[in-house]
């Protein structure tokens, strides 16, 4: 017996359309004949170097009595951590704790913001393609909606030309009854593995100042950027909090940023994240939300003692860059080898590949039926991988594939892939 507004939750909870693996994913010790998670946005290029340091984390008293008691403790703890850690982002003002809400990971922060700034029934823009669990939060507990702005094939997803796309969908949105109240920036982008230029970011600035809407930005894989020998001088990454406009007064309480390490450092498992905004009333309300589901006291002691020596961090993010170079060069030369179109990554932990050859192949038109077809055969033999069907990509049978796997679990994806494909096994030298 649910709530009207629970029931009403449920019956828009829909299953995935597209198959799904079954019993445990691949571990070689414990499930060699498991499915090899290739879709999900983790990094395990660094966990022979994060686990050893993880495992150094003392407890204290502080860390088993509520946050209160931790947080006015002079111990190492996230609530300056974290702070610490977005300023290597070179912000134009200080992160502090006093600027800043700790909370357990990017969703529920960003879950909460959300039902801050809208009413039930209000709309929460994206550009497409877009990560598709952001609608998880959008919808709940906020009862808010997403709205997608369609960009076209033929328009670069990051580019400063789908700024007019988002605005005229702002104007549409509120034809159609769903006046939009905030627009998400993913920076690095979420499918599309790269950064935003300094033009685009502008654009998204602009439209808060022109519609006084909201702006929340996630800054999660800001320090997993990188070159690759496809593009050794891609676009940098640009915080928000280092443009001289995201400080002027008519946008400042309307920006919100959204971030945290552990995707850069390989433990996204670790959930704590940070929330960055000028906005006095939304840092409190944000705040006392968290109360009720807190950093638990255990992440926050392993947490500290990753990030407490600053020059290891360092270290560590120099580590994982040279690793996804590495990585990613070799999903290149695999994909240019087998004569199948892909973008290449130089931010976050996936790049984009397209089976539509494949598809067509096996008899298939691209399109909902073959991304079923393909998705059936790598689970078959082994291999999961989300396509971008899901994130309402303009074009067919891409899939998200997440390359960051320790290399020998790579060449076996890699092998596993081409038996479900008919394709020659190709050389794994450098793997």
């Amino acid at each position: 017996m649910l709530s009207n507004r629970a029931n009403r939750r449920m019956e828009g909870i829909k299953p995935s359309p597209y198959p799904a693996p079954t019993g445990p994913y691949y571990d070689q010790m414990l499930h060699p004949e498991g499915v090899i998670n290739l879709s999900t946005a983790e990094n395990s290029l660094l966990i022979q170097e994060v686990i050893p340091i993880l495992q150094t984390s003392k407890i204290h008293a502080q860390h088993l009595k509520y946050r209160a008691t931790l947080t006015r403790s002079s111990l190492p703890q996230l609530e300056d951590l974290l702070p610490s850690y977005f300023n290597l982002r070179n912000p134009i003002k200080k992160v502090t704790r006093e600027n800043s809400v700790t909370g357990p990971g990017v969703g529920a922060l960003l879950a909460s913001v959300i039902w801050g700034l809208c009413e039930a029934g209000d709309g929460v823009l994206l550009s497409t393609p877009y990560y598709h669990d952001y609608k998880r939060d959008i919808e709940y507990p906020a009862q808010a909606e997403l709205v997608l702005a369609h960009i076209p094939p033929h328009i670069d997803p990051l580019s400063p030309g789908v700024i007019s796309y988002l605005e005229e969908r702002i104007r549409t949105s509120a034809e159609e009854g769903v006046v939009v109240k905030c627009v998400i920036l993913c920076n690095p982008h979420n499918p599309v593995p790269g950064c935003y230029p300094l033009e685009t970011i502008e654009g998204y600035i602009s439209l808060v100042e022109k519609y006084k809407i909201h702006l929340l930005v996630d800054e999660i894989f800001a320090n997993t950027v990188y070159p690759t020998t496809d593009n050794p001088s891609p676009q940098g990454f640009i915080s928000i909090l280092s443009l001289a406009s995201y400080h002027s007064p008519e946008v400042i309480e309307r920006i919100h940023v959204l971030g945290g390490p552990t995707k850069d450092l390989g433990c996204s498992g670790i959930k704590a994240a940070l929330l960055v905004s000028e906005n006095a009333q939304l840092r409190e309300l944000v705040k006392r939300s968290m109360m009720a589901t807190p950093v638990s006291g255990l992440t926050d002691a392993a947490l500290s003692e990753l990030l407490r020596d600053e020059k290891r961090s360092l270290g560590l993010l120099e580590r994982n860059k040279e690793e996804l170079r590495g990585s990613m060069d070799i999903c290149a030369r695999w994909c240019r080898d087998h004569k199948l179109p892909y973008v290449g990554a130089n931010a976050g932990v996936y790049f984009l590949l397209d089976l539509s050859s494949i598809a067509i192949k096996l008899g298939y038109e691209p399109g909902e039926e073959a991304v079923k077809c393909l998705m059936e055969r790598m689970i078959h033999h082994g291999v999961h991988i989300n396509p971008l069907a899901l994130d309402a990509d303009p074009l067919p049978c891409r899939f998200r594939f997440i390359f960051t796997q320790k290399r020998d679990v790579l060449r076996l994806a890699l092998q596993r892939l081409e038996d479900a494909f008919g394709l020659d096994h190709h050389d794994p030298t450098g793997i």
